[in-house]
């Protein structure tokens, strides 16, 4: 009778230890005094019945509260008098458990041998047979690659902890496996599948009641959702991290849920909340110093503040970020500046900065290495989905043997196919996409190099003018001078003309260097006056025909249309052999056309379409917004046609 009093009185404590458990667990930092109270009570509970491995669980527990708060010192305080206590009463299991939370604390500092720990702690694993433990251990690796920006051996690890999981049905490692590869995919813009795996993990998280990991899933979900632009959605799931993470009182948790709220108020069109929560990010981001996430804060105010055209608030904030960059440099701010920069000139109507500045940001912002994890995770899930089906079709072996054979080689079959023709298309677009890359790169700088070229010959050009011309006139007239002070003559004959000659000179230079006469006489006038020029020192017969009057042009569009009229005329000069040229301008449906032709002898091939002046006459076209098409064969003449609004 005794005997069964102290059962039943033994089976009560372990019922009150499995509850004291399950509420230390699920504890946070918001009631962080209940952890250590309900602890006591666990710990003198576990004594009671002599369990000094429970009692090495509790510490462990505490170890794993401190490191959720990111109080690493006492978190690796706590783990390590876990392993003690697990040593004293020869618990492997959970001496091989709390070794793998130590494991990331040591990845924290040092990566490489927090992967040698885990490697040993997962062979331990599969010895012993310690399924969670083995889990956790390929969860840790696959962190540590994501981490080293190694994707695809990230999801290899992901995968194979996925795969012991299903098969226990370990229902909360699944959940916390599918926030993973849901975030993976996500990372990788396959924003639909990331949602069913997010769904499918905040399903089995809410089953298991695992409130920081449905917090963590939530707040997944809400930046699938944005770039779904379904920002309802996402402002929901984020008002549920909110939520979460204020009970939890995770400070970072929270001040990153207010970010990423106050951004998607931003994109749905409500400042008002999203500066409200901008500044209570920032406010608890710059109680910690953390300057990383500060600048993001700061970053958000900025775009805020230009999308409701408040620009010099918005420079005020880009100017703290680049500030924190000095301080402690944070590359993706400093490339996030650029998109909010080109947004802020793109509000002042300069959309030449505003272009440069974007472009500037994609550059930066380009990699195709998510590409290749792309193809690796496809690839990965199609082989994880291919053993889940063989294994299906394994247990129906014994109701039709011969019929699931067949249907497995078939399968089997279509899918290699699939496979093979999926590898092929990926090299194939991988490979014309570096190839495109690698030509605009190059022509990038073959361009450079001959603007470059381009400029020193007309330095050359001009030093030579000012030399031979202006230099010998000036010289005439301070000999006369001198010959004058000096009584070696007696009068100073002809220094009007001469002084005169050094002026036309002057103008002449400075009209090569800006047509100062578009602003005075305007584009028709002053491409008259180029052309008489030309015919006046040529045998090329030059003529105009302006349809339209230019004074409707912009000042801008007249200059480009100038230049591109000096560019020809030099080719036509130099290299066409022509008798006569011709430029007209007239206007069609709202669209102007501009033609430029000679009768010279053309040309063919890539000579002069890859030349410093054509290339020069592609970006003056570009800066109109027009379209640009050449026309020309040997011996028949060249023609220049650009349409522009």
């Amino acid at each position: 009778m005794l005997q069964l009093s102290s059962l039943a009185q033994d089976n009560k404590l372990f019922h009150q230890l499995e509850q004291l458990k399950k509420t230390i667990r699920q504890s946070t930092m918001f009631d962080s005094a209940k952890v250590f109270s309900n602890g006591a009570k666990a710990i003198k509970i576990a004594r009671e019945l002599h369990s000094k491995g429970e009692e090495g669980l509790i510490y462990q527990y505490y170890g794993s509260f401190y490191y959720y708060s990111n109080d690493y010192e006492n978190a690796n305080r706590y783990f390590r008098k876990s392993i003690s206590t697990a040593e004293q009463c020869g618990d492997l299991k959970l001496k091989n458990s709390t070794q793998i939370r130590l494991a990331f604390i040591q990845a924290e500092t040092d990566i490489f041998k927090a992967e040698d720990e885990f490697n040993r702690l997962l062979k331990q694993a599969k010895e012993h047979g310690f399924i969670e433990n083995s889990i956790e251990v390929y969860n840790g690796l696959g962190i540590l690659y994501e981490d080293r920006m190694m994707a695809d051996k990230a999801i290899d690890y992901y995968l194979k902890g996925l795969k012991i999981a299903e098969k226990h049905n370990k229902k909360y490692f699944i959940s916390f496996l599918l926030n993973n590869l849901g975030l993976l995919k996500y990372e990788n813009k396959q924003y639909e599948e990331s949602r069913t795996d997010l769904l499918r993990g905040l399903r089995l998280a809410i089953e298991e009641k695992e409130y920081r990991l449905i917090g963590n899933l939530h707040n997944n979900l809400g930046l699938v959702y944005r770039e779904l632009k379904d920002y309802k959605a996402s402002i929901r799931h984020f008002h549920e991290t909110v939520e979460i993470t204020q009970k939890q009182g995770f400070p970072f948790g929270i001040g990153a849920a207010f970010i990423n709220l106050g951004d998607c108020y931003n994109l749905d069109g409500d400042y008002e909340k999203g500066m409200l929560y901008a500044d209570s990010a920032i406010a608890i981001f710059s109680q910690f110093d953390d300057q990383e996430y500060l600048g993001i804060g700061y970053l958000l105010k900025s775009s805020l503040y230009t999308r409701q055209n408040k620009l010099k608030d918005a420079w005020e904030f880009v100017d703290k970020v680049l500030e924190l960059h000095k301080q402690r440099p944070s590359i993706a701010n400093y490339i996030n500046t650029f998109e909010v920069r080109s947004e802020i000139y793109e509000k002042t109507g300069d959309y030449k900065k505003a272009l440069d500045f974007k472009t500037r940001f994609h550059e930066l912002s380009d990699s195709i290495e998510l590409i290749a994890n792309k193809d690796k995770m496809s690839e990965l899930q199609v082989l994880y989905g291919r053993k889940r089906i063989e294994s299906q079709l394994a247990q129906e072996k014994t109701k039709n043997k011969l019929s699931d054979k067949n249907r497995e080689l078939e399968s089997a079959q279509w899918r290699l196919i699939l496979i093979i023709f999926a590898a092929i298309s990926v090299f194939i677009l991988g490979f014309l996409y570096i190839r495109y890359v690698r030509k605009s790169r190059k022509q990038q700088v073959l361009f450079s190099q001959r603007l470059i070229q381009q400029i020193d010959e007309e330095r050359s050009r001009i030093s030579g003018d000012l030399h031979d011309n202006i230099g010998q006139l000036l010289s005439v007239v301070k000999s006369k001078i001198n010959m004058y002070n000096t009584g070696l003559i007696s009068e100073i004959t002809d220094l009007d003309k001469e002084v005169g000659e050094v002026i036309n000179q002057t103008r002449t230079i400075s009209h090569q260097l800006h047509p100062s006469s578009l602003e005075k006489l305007g584009l028709e006038r002053s491409i008259n006056g180029l052309l008489e020029h030309t015919q006046t020192n040529t045998d090329i017969i030059c003529s105009t025909h302006f349809a339209v009057p230019t004074a409707q042009l912009g000042i801008e569009v007249q200059t480009q249309l100038y230049r591109i009229s000096q560019e020809c005329i030099n080719n036509t000069i130099k290299h066409a052999n022509a008798a006569s040229l011709k430029i007209t301008l007239k206007e069609e449906d709202g669209t102007y056309i501009y033609k430029y032709r000679d009768n010279g002898i053309g040309f063919s091939g890539s000579t002069f379409t890859n030349g410093i002046g054509m290339m020069t006459i592609k970006e003056r076209v570009h800066k109109i917004n027009g379209k640009l098409n050449l026309i020309s064969d040997q011996q028949k003449g060249m023609q220049l046609i650009i349409k522009f609004r």
